[in-house]
């Protein structure tokens, strides 16, 4: 017999559900990954969630995320993203900010400037990563990192050119979520490096080529 949900839930609920603090849940709620509502108490409101949401939020597969060592390699960068909003500062050179997920924003929003600095740009350029955007960590947007433009005034600001993904690429990023880390609003996730593929084994004696041909093999 399947259990009913309640009625709604609220954001310390969230914050267990979810394993994310006040403030990260706050920003699921205002950039409307986390539907709200708000019911009138006294003098103040309560925020109450709708608990079918926060369910499936929950329920998003977590993406590898290993710390930086010889074994493990970057698949994709992950950007945090606020909810959206104007942006003041005219170094950014964009109106808006941020995510909003009942109005995507303009690509602009979120792929604006980045503090990654020129090395991190080459190597998600190099090896054409996913640049992935998330609230609070969990993904609402993604493209291909294809180049980067350095700020022409502010040192370390990066913006990432982009492309498409491929819509299976795409969906094995949304809807997943990451664990942020605190500091930088962006990371290098990682996960273990394949094994390196076995080379083949030497000849045996008779199956291989003659001596003379085998000294020039190569």
């Amino acid at each position: 017999m399947t259990t009913a949900l309640p009625a709604f839930a609220t954001t310390p609920q969230a914050r267990r559900a979810l394993g994310r603090s006040a403030y990260q849940v706050r920003k699921l709620i205002d950039a409307k990954v986390l539907p709200a509502a708000v019911h009138g108490r006294g003098r103040g409101g309560t925020l109450l969630l709708d608990p079918a949401a926060l369910a499936a939020l929950a329920a998003y597969p977590q993406l590898p995320q290993h710390l930086y060592g010889p074994g493990t390699e970057p698949y994709a960068l992950a950007v945090g993203l606020r909810p959206l909003g104007p942006d003041h500062d005219p170094d950014n050179q964009r109106a808006v900010a941020g995510w909003d997920a009942v109005s995507p924003p303009p690509a602009s929003a979120w792929l604006g400037w980045w503090r990654t600095g020129a090395a991190t740009a080459d190597l998600c350029a190099g090896l054409a990563l996913p640049i992935l955007g998330a609230v609070s960590g969990f993904v609402v947007a993604a493209r291909l990192v294809t180049g980067w433009t350095l700020h022409p005034s502010v040192p370390g600001l990066i913006r990432f050119e982009t492309a498409p993904l491929s819509g299976d690429r795409e969906s094995s990023y949304l809807h997943h979520q990451y664990l942020p880390t605190a500091g930088s609003p962006w990371e290098l996730l990682r996960r273990p490096r394949a094994p390196a593929p076995a080379l083949p084994a030497p000849p045996g004696p008779g199956t291989g080529a003659g001596t003379e041909e085998a000294l020039h093999d190569g």
